[in-house]
């Protein structure tokens, strides 16, 4: 038993961690473009790269379906040892991703010049705004296909490789950034082509890796059930996907009405606060997806073990992440804005008050992601779905868009607050009052469930 333990803690740290920096690096793309840009290019480029960025997740998101569709289900086919239908899922998942940007790609300058205006509101946030998006939306398909190899990477014997590729294609990413637009004078274009560099270059090395014969999964050629193998892997990578639409629709919502209501200085300040929130979500929020995919496997032998212990770790991943962000935010929010290259004083003394209302968000914030992990885990999906899109967008947009017609832009931050508070409060209590009246739903039920599951172990 101590001996199983010991390799179920080791394959958390070998295969999560290294997961979560690979999640993170994909996102980490467009936060290192809005920090170069704003110091380099100025203020407004923050506020462009700020309302491009949900977009651009947007379009990510079919190519992380399919990646962590595909991944999790190629693991349950090797976990079987059928390692012909593990490399079709791998194939299949490749394949789709590919012609899926592609279409992306060549539909993409029928669309770009409306879209940039659309979301800068105005002609001139347009000119900064459309040759960012403009080059992100032709490289989609090398970035796609990029996403689907690291994850199938991470599945390997050597978990960490995946992030890796990832890391050097940021590293590479933020050479280019400086050096396009500080040595090379080039605009948001340059951040952009700055990107699509950085993913060719982790993408040489990736397919360099695969031709020499390293990794287990190879391409197979198509046949008459590819569709059923993207159809699973597409099945798969949306439920795991979970509600990232209404995720990614929330941003795009609020930047409009920001860019037209209360303008260009608000909207750097509100890109700064989203920047640095999407920084603190990547490792918590990206630990939960790398737990879902492990659990996965274990649930299929009955390992409650397996399937438990990961939780807690993420639960204090998680708690030790958060509580360094909010001391962070509360103590030196003037970091924050240093980094983004925020240097006009009337947009630091919104930025400082503002940074600080959000970290007030974070413990709320963490809880309502955890409760929605603990729910999927013991399989309440409904109240994990309504959590989910109550946080992401029935609760969120509308107070956020009330606290900004009555309050301005304090409003918004106070009210991102409360939204997450109103969610995580009924939950709380929710879970007190099943404690007390079944034994269930409360504080200790995740006590009680790995208590259960190590007792049922060492049976």
């Amino acid at each position: 038993m101590q001996r199983n333990a010991f390799l179920n803690n080791k394959k958390i740290h070998q295969n999560i961690l290294p997961g979560v920096f690979m999640t993170a690096a994909v996102q980490m793309v467009n936060i290192t473009d809005s920090i170069i840009a704003g110091n380099i290019l100025g203020q407004d480029a923050i506020v462009a790269a700020g309302i491009s960025m949900p977009v651009l997740l947007f379009i990510q998101i079919p190519a992380i379906i399919l990646a962590m569709g595909g991944a999790s289900e190629a693991a349950l086919f090797l976990e079987k040892h059928d390692k012909q239908k593990a490399d079709r899922v791998f194939s299949a998942s490749v394949v789709a991703a590919f012609i899926i940007s592609l279409f992306v790609a060549i539909m993409s300058p029928f669309l770009i010049e409306k879209l940039a205006i659309v979301l800068s509101g105005n002609v001139a946030l347009a000119e900064l705004t459309e040759p960012y998006i403009r080059v992100n939306f032709m490289g989609i398909p090398v970035l796609s296909v990029a996403i689907i190899f690291c994850y199938f990477i991470n599945l390997g014997s050597k978990p960490h490789l995946g992030s890796i590729f990832l890391i050097i294609a940021n590293m590479f990413n933020l050479v280019f950034d400086i050096l396009f637009l500080k040595f090379f004078g080039m605009g948001m274009d340059g951040c952009a082509v700055a990107t699509l560099s950085g993913y060719l270059a982790a993408m040489v090395v990736i397919l360099v890796y695969f031709m020499q014969g390293h990794h287990q999964f190879h391409l197979r050629r198509l046949d008459r059930k590819f569709f059923g193998y993207t159809s699973l892997v597409v099945k798969s990578g949306i439920l795991k996907m979970d509600f990232t639409l209404m995720s990614v629709l929330k941003p795009i919502i609020i930047n409009f009405v920001i860019v037209r209501f209360l303008g260009n200085n608000y909207m750097a300040v509100y890109s700064v606060c989203m920047g640095t929130m999407l920084i603190a979500g990547l490792f918590t929020d990206n630990i939960a997806s790398l737990v879902k995919n492990t659990t996965g496997i274990s649930g299929g032998y009955n390992d409650y073990y397996d399937i438990y212990t990961p939780y807690k770790k993420r639960v204090k991943y998680s708690c030790i992440i958060t509580a360094v962000l909010i001391m962070l935010f509360l103590a030196a929010p003037q970091v924050i804005t240093t980094l983004f290259g925020i240097t006009e004083e009337n947009v630091l003394a919104l930025c400082k008050p503002a940074l600080r209302i959000f970290a007030c968000s974070f413990p709320f914030c963490l809880y309502n992601k955890l409760m929605i992990i603990y729910y999927q885990n013991i399989l309440h999906t409904v109240l994990s779905a309504i959590i989910m899109l109550m946080q992401e967008f029935l609760m969120a947009v509308p107070l956020i868009l009330t606290g900004m017609f009555l309050f301005g832009f304090t409003g918004i931050c106070i009210m991102t607050v409360i939204s997450e508070a109103v969610i995580a409060l009924p939950v709380f209590f929710y879970r007190i009052w099943g404690q007390y009246n079944n034994g269930s739903g409360g504080w200790l039920d995740l006590y009680i469930f790995t208590r259960a599951a190590d007792e049922k172990f060492m049976d």
